[in-house]
């Protein structure tokens, strides 16, 4: 009786020698119950060398992401809402958990991001594509827009404790929901007008749309420190009929870019996944 007992015991002991427990998942880069004041979070961890993909599920939200994963370390993205997240990353057969608190910024200098169209409103951006999608969304360019903001800020922070410095990164005036708030201000030139504004050597005159800018509206919220970030909507360059150039302009506590890229930007955390993988 006592050598069958051993043998059992010797099979059990076996069997859970050759048996491989799941490695776990660990963010490396946040600690639970870390406070940020930026919607999209970068996560940077390990896990098991073979696991390709890893799954981010944002609880508080009830969205999941696939991400990826190689040679035992992932990247990961979520959208946070204000208030307590908790976030939940899992692959294959294991899983990490950690919460995360959005908050609004505590800070004077926050920027107000806007969006400048010509006389009409139109609110399209150009675009190579054949068949864009703006066609099917009116609201494409507010996502494209605030997408890119939110991983500028992103990166930044994560570049920021990469380099060893505090999580830090600018912010945006937000809107009641958390979103960047992006208000529209209206040009009283057509897009036509506005492209014929050239110098006396055919370069086109980027102080004429910084004085536009200013006369529009782009004074943004006079709270102490404010700066402005500005999506143009109505300067184009096209040579051979596609577009060949875009327009950025800089200036005190004002930043500018052209939208004729627009297009190729992401309007969500998919599509910077799928440029990953």
């Amino acid at each position: 009786m006592k050598k069958l007992l051993a043998l059992i015991a010797l099979c059990a002991l076996v069997s859970a020698c050759g048996k491989k427990e799941p490695q776990q998942v660990v963010v490396d880069n946040f600690t639970d119950g870390e406070r940020i004041t930026y919607p999209v979070p970068l996560f940077r961890g390990h896990c098991d060398s073979n696991v390709v993909e890893v799954t981010v599920s944002n609880k508080t939200t009830g969205v999941s992401l696939k991400c990826p994963a190689y040679k035992g370390r992932f990247k990961g993205w979520t959208r946070l809402k204000l208030g307590v997240n908790e976030i939940t990353i899992s692959a294959a057969g294991a899983t990490g958990t950690i919460k995360l608190k959005y908050e609004r910024p505590k800070t004077d200098y926050l920027y107000q991001a806007y969006y400048l169209v010509d006389s009409t409103g139109d609110r399209k951006y150009l675009s190579n594509l054949e068949n864009d999608p703006q066609e099917e969304d009116p609201d494409l360019w507010l996502k494209k827009y605030r997408t890119s903001l939110e991983l500028l800020q992103s990166y930044s922070a994560d570049s920021m404790v990469r380099n060893g410095f505090k999580r830090k990164t600018f912010s945006f005036y937000l809107d009641k929901d958390g979103e960047i708030d992006v208000q529209i201000i209206t040009s009283k030139y057509t897009r036509a007008e506005i492209n014929e504004w050239r110098r006396l050597n055919g370069d086109f005159n980027e102080d004429k749309l910084y004085e536009e800018f200013l006369r529009a509206g782009g004074k943004g919220n006079e709270g102490k420190g404010c700066r402005h970030i500005t999506g143009l909507c109505n300067t184009q360059m096209i040579r051979d009929g596609r577009l060949s150039g875009n327009t950025a302009l800089g200036g005190q506590l004002l930043g500018q870019f052209g939208a004729n890229g627009l297009y190729g930007w992401p309007s969500s955390l998919s599509d910077v996944v799928q440029a990953f993988t």
